[in-house]
């Protein structure tokens, strides 16, 4: 279910996206009429996060658009000078509160969260990682979460990814950041709860992304991104899944 809502707020962004005229990024205009039905959920000692997160989402989107490329490049300076300051902020709240999901703070709240920690530096990405596998332990978070992180910090360390939530150009083209083990990637993604990967490619309404490509001119691809052949950071979440399904067993049997 949380899977669908992640999905929701994304698709809503794109819809209403158009080449932004400006210096900023227009498509957050659907933010001022948004309503959020999760806020009513959120806990009194939580509630000071609401707006301070609302503020962190718009600002980490400022000046990124997935129909205007120039904008981020324009303004890549003040967008960076942004991330710091969000990445601060979104730190803090982790270190104090641990990941926090869409009961807790709303779903533009948890998807603030989300966006700030996959823009993240390799550094940074790696201290927390072990925050957000916590976090799926105590089902806070839904596995889409997971395969975007996990997928961007090895597309930063170069080594191969697992769910194919990463693009990237080669030869004029869009197509996929190497995969391992590409053969298993429908499986593994429908293991996450995550769209068949043809449909996935084409929500980001990009005809230039081939897979054909990717098939065919696999090394090439690999090479240009000096893949490396270290193993991928990758934790296989089906045996978290079983021992919270013995934890429950156990829990029913003690009762």
């Amino acid at each position: 279910m949380m899977n669908f809502f992640f999905c929701l707020i994304t698709t809503l962004a794109l819809v209403q996206c158009k080449p932004s005229k400006s210096d900023v990024n227009t498509n957050l205009k659907w933010m001022d009429n948004f309503k959020d039905v999760y806020l009513k959920n959120v806990p009194d000692s939580l509630k000071y996060l609401v707006p301070i997160l609302d503020s962190v989402y718009r600002n980490d989107q400022k000046f990124r658009s997935v129909t205007d490329n120039k904008l981020y490049k324009k303004n890549k300076k003040r967008q960076d000078e942004l991330d710091d300051k969000n990445l601060q902020i979104i730190t803090k709240i982790i270190e104090k509160h641990g990941w926090l999901n869409i009961g807790d703070v709303g779903m533009v709240g948890a998807k603030a969260i989300t966006m700030v920690m996959v823009h993240a530096g390799v550094r940074t990405k790696l201290k927390y990682y072990p925050f957000l596998i916590d976090a799926i332990r105590k089902r806070k978070i839904d596995y889409e979460t997971v395969a975007v992180y996990e997928d961007k910090l090895n597309l930063m360390l170069r080594r191969q990814q697992y769910y194919g939530t990463q693009m990237m150009q080669y030869d004029g083209k869009f197509t996929l950041y190497p995969v391992i083990y590409f053969n298993e990637l429908p499986s593994r993604r429908t293991m996450m709860g995550l769209m068949p990967i043809k449909q996935y490619l084409k929500f980001f309404s990009n005809p230039d992304i081939d897979l054909k490509m990717y098939s065919e001119k696999y090394s090439q691809i690999a090479a240009s991104v000096k893949l490396t052949d270290s193993t991928p950071i990758h934790i296989d979440l089906r045996y978290i899944l079983d021992s919270l399904k013995r934890e429950k067993k156990d829990s029913v049997k003690i009762l």
